[in-house]
């Protein structure tokens, strides 16, 4: 049978000595796990072929969280995908989704502006039209209220016309 020694790895598992052997007299060695975690698993669950023991417990836990990070907006029954064409507020094109808003339960999206830009807008922003462009559009339109461009605007101040 084949021995593991001190130093080997195995996936996330370092061999750091040898341990007592179980109640049936199965062999047993101490491994350290890359996560810092000190683990005691016997010699054959390492030299399987299926490779049963990966680490301390992390390795599962990460594809979890992995897992469940990947397809919590999909899963979420609010959740509605933006992406292409047809989804379009104003301006923007909803690109990828990015994240989840926990606090308003909101998915952020990434969004394409007609002006070239790339900005991040929460869903709800997006639905209803709150937010219509990266701030292109605000810049402008900011000065025909107040500015030269606006008819009531004469001699450096703002003169209303009465009808």
């Amino acid at each position: 049978m084949q021995r593991v020694h001190i130093g080997q790895v195995f996936t996330r598992l370092t061999v750091i000595g040898a341990a007592s052997p179980n109640r049936w007299g199965y062999p047993r060695v101490e491994c350290l796990c890359v996560c810092g975690k000190t683990v005691i698993t016997l010699e054959s669950d390492l030299l399987r072929s299926d490779k049963s023991t990966k680490s301390c417990g992390c390795y599962s836990r990460d594809c979890t969280r992995q897992r469940n990070h990947e397809r919590r907006e999909m899963k979420h029954d609010r959740f509605r995908d933006l992406t292409g064409v047809k989804q379009k507020s104003g301006r923007l094109t909803a690109i990828k989704c990015v994240g989840f808003e926990e606090k308003f339960r909101h998915a952020r999206w990434e969004c394409r502006c007609e002006c070239g830009n790339v900005t991040v807008v929460s869903r709800g922003a997006f639905l209803d039209g709150t937010t219509k462009s990266c701030g292109c559009w605000k810049e402008e339109h900011d000065n025909s209220r107040f500015g030269e461009s606006n008819p009531n605007y004469k001699d450096g101040r703002f003169a209303r016309q009465v009808a």
